[in-house]
Parts: C-alpha cells; structure tokens; sequence
C-alpha cells in the first residue's frame, strides 16, 4: 500500500498486475514500448488512477518495485537500471505468488505440451475447487482477488517468467521435457535450462517433483532438487513411478503394479502425448486423486485446438493445424504422429534453432516443404539440400500450394517451428488463419457442403 510500482508491459499479464496492485493501495506505474493507439483496448481496462507510459523512455528511479511481464528481456534498460539501484524486480508470477495465503501449488513447466498437460491436470483436479492459470492464458494475478483458501492454484509456468522469482514454492514441481527453444532471448542454452530449473529452487523436502525419467536434462535438474522425486516414463520400465509396458500405461509403487489404461483408449493421439497423459495421471496419484476419477478424466479428455488438431479432408487429403508448434522439438513430436506422406507448413519469426535437426525427419516423412515469414530463408538454407523446398509470402499462397502437391492420402501439416510474431499476434491467430484459409478453399471445391470437418 502507498508503494510506487513500476509494471513493465502491458499484456494480459502486466494488466492483471496493474489491476491487482491497485487494488491494493499501489501508486501504479505501468510501461509499455508500444503507442498508446495499439495498446487503447488495453489501457481502458486499467482502473483510473493508473499511470500510462508507452512508446517513450521511463524513469524508474523512484519506484520501489518493478514488476517484469514475462514478454520484458532481462536486458532491457529499465531492468538493468533498477538492478544496478538495487530495485527488486519480480515476474507477475511471484508477484501472484506473494499474495497466496497457503493454497496447494501445483506448477508445471518444459519445452512443449505444457498447455495440453496442464489443462488435463486441471480435469483430473475438478472434483476439487481448483484454478488452472499462469501462462496457459490467464495469469495468477487475475485470478487471486476470486482465490478462496481452499483452492488448488494449478500453474503454467514458462522460462520467461521463472526469471524473477524470489519466494515461488510449488507444492508439486512438474518437469515435463526439455528441448532447445527461445535461443533468440537465451544467449546459451545453458541459461535456458538454468531458468527452467527454478521450479525448483524455493522446494522443501515435504514438497514433490513430478519427473521425465526419459529427459536427462530433466533427471539431472531433479537430483538437485530437496522434493521427493516421482517418475514417469514411456521408454523403460521404472522400479517405481508411472510407464508404458505393451498397450498399458502402469503404475509399481511400493512393490505393487496397476495397469491404469491403454496408450489406445484416450482421445490424445502421438507419442508425445503419451508422455503428457503419463504425467498427468502421475500428477494425480501424487495429489492423492482416486484413480477412477484419473483414468475417468483422461479418457474423456479432448484434445486442445491448434495442436495436431484436424480441420478438414478435402478430396482424401487431410489438413492438420498445429500451430502451437513453435520450435523444432514440437515439430519432430508432430512429423511421427503420422504414417503418410506429409507436405509441411513452416516458418515465422526465427527463435535462433538449429533447423538442420528436422533433416532426418524430413527425408523420412515428408514430400515437400512449403516456407513462409521471415524464417523461411534462414531454414531453407539448412534443409534444401534434402528435401523440394517452395517459399510463399503468406499461409493463403501455403495453403493453396499445398493442396495443388499433395495426391490421395496426403497430409498437409501446419507445424512452423517457429513464433508467430513476424505476421501474427500469437499461434492462435496464426492457427485460427490457417483453418480460414483452408475452409475457403474448400467452399470454393465443395460448395458449402462441409461433410468431413473434424475441428475440435
């Protein structure tokens, strides 16, 4: 109360901070590098009483606290100033942290399908009063004001915002996987893992992490960490924890082995879901749900839009959104799904990957590689010399293109590896592009008559 706080960004997360600080007696402070005229929408939603700065330079020397939006880069001049004045600087999420009053937390982070698995968690945990936030779309701090004591927090958290945590403790730290990613913010790798691993750097030993034994980056990290460890894995049988044998998803604790589930009877498909739905059923036997209600949960479990989500299948040939593919790992994770001859999609702004890595996939599963958005050189140059490569300006002149390639059977896979930032404000709308563009082409084949669509 009375403090004057700085809120750098002002994006869904640097809103709800704004508001949550205000309504706690702050004198509130709030930055953005946009003009005022693209952020109007934004602003009108900040209580009156709030200070605006966008577009031009901040002074923050007199602020007691500055609290970072995960989109802000360490390095930026507001944030080095308040570092070198020693200012505190945390995230949004500690910022909703601190204002938890002993609520169980359960936090999930990883390279990718942190949002299928997260929003799953939350189905298994909806027979208990509960609140999936953090960076799957609605931050902590928008949640906290409606935040009863009984309520479990169940969280998204990302590398960008783990960067400025002090006091964070989840209850259940979930590691999900680790790949490269975001190297055009990480200067090294290294830095990118040693973000991730603050999930678990605030635990006790009462706490719990929830592990991929299959991920050594992972396994490395945990061994680190006070909580007790639990494992899930698809590739070997584990003395105890959660993994596949045969069809069978199974569980051995204390000597005693369950099979839970077939690999076959929940409505996620491809390997790298297996690895999601292992860790969330682990998740839940260690929240200590009955296991009915998790086997009930994931069987009934769609999957999320704009992840390997089929839109439509327009004379025998398949079109796939997977937009939410923003590096390479989540490509490859998409290219095995599929057993036919498959005419990717790719491209966006440049995270700084090594897009050579898809080569050996590439040869193996695909026909041809249609280039889109700023990216589109820099990742022909690495791939050309194994695959046709054809560049487009956009998804419309992509679609269009792909559909004159493909024969019977094919499938035309939207799966960028990269961020959508170049041509779009985020995968969604890049996905939600790609599925518009699809329909109309199909009206313009089939007429309105839209018999095969299979969006979720």
């Amino acid at each position: 109360k009375n403090k004057k706080v700085t809120v750098l960004g002002l994006g869904v997360s640097g809103l709800a901070s704004a508001k949550l600080l205000f309504a706690a007696g702050a004198k509130v402070t709030v930055w953005d590098e946009l003009e005022k005229e693209r952020l109007f929408s934004r602003i009108s939603q900040l209580p009156d009483g709030v200070k605006v700065i966008c577009g031009e330079p901040i002074d923050i020397s007199g602020a007691n606290l500055i609290v970072a939006s995960p989109g802000i880069p360490p390095d930026l001049q507001p944030i080095l100033l308040a570092e070198e004045k020693k200012i505190p600087v945390i995230s949004e999420l500690e910022l909703g942290y601190q204002y938890l009053s002993g609520q169980k937390v359960i936090a999930l982070t990883g390279t990718n399908g942190k949002t299928t698995t997260v929003s799953l968690i939350g189905k298994i945990l909806s027979g208990r009063p509960v609140k999936v936030c953090g960076n799957i779309g609605k931050p902590l701090c928008e949640v906290i004001p409606d935040t009863l004591e009984k309520d479990i927090i169940c969280l998204e958290v990302s590398s960008f915002q783990l960067e400025k945590i002090i006091e964070f403790r989840p209850d259940i730290a979930i590691f999900l996987n680790f790949a490269p990613d975001h190297l055009d913010r990480y200067s090294r790798i290294e830095d990118y893992i040693k973000a991730k691993a603050r999930i678990f750097e605030n635990q006790k030993k009462e706490d719990a992490m929830v592990l991929n034994a299959d991920d050594y980056v992972v396994v490395n990290l945990g061994r680190r960490g006070k909580a007790k460890p639990y494992f899930f894995s698809k590739k070997q049988v584990l003395q105890e924890g959660i993994f596949t044998r045969g069809e069978y998803i199974v569980a051995r604790f204390k000597g005693k082995e369950e099979r839970i589930i077939k690999t076959d009877d929940f409505q996620l498909k491809g390997e790298h879901n297996i690895e999601n739905v292992l860790c969330a059923i682990l998740c839940g036997i260690v929240a200590e749900i009955d296991i009915d209600i998790i086997v009930e949960e994931v069987r009934n479990f769609k999957p999320l839009p704009h992840r390997i989500e089929e839109i439509a299948v327009i004379s025998s040939v398949r079109f796939i959104n997977d937009s939410k593919a923003t590096n390479v790992a989540a490509v490859i994770a998409a290219l095995v799904s599929f057993n036919k001859p498959i005419i990717l999609i790719a491209g966006g702004k440049d995270k700084g990957e090594d897009y050579s890595t898809l080569i050996p996939y590439l040869k193996e599963k695909c026909k041809a590689l249609i280039l889109f958005g700023e990216a589109a050189d820099i990742i022909g140059s690495m791939v050309r010399e194994v695959i046709g490569v054809s560049k487009v300006s956009d998804l419309a002149q992509a679609v269009n293109l792909a559909y004159a390639l493909a024969e019977t059977d094919d499938i035309v896979l939207l799966s960028p590896a990269c961020s959508s930032f170049d041509q779009f404000t985020s995968y969604k709308e890049r996905g939600e592009v790609f599925k518009r563009e699809v329909m109309k082409m199909k009206e313009r084949l089939h007429g309105k008559e839209f018999n095969h669509i299979h969006s979720s």
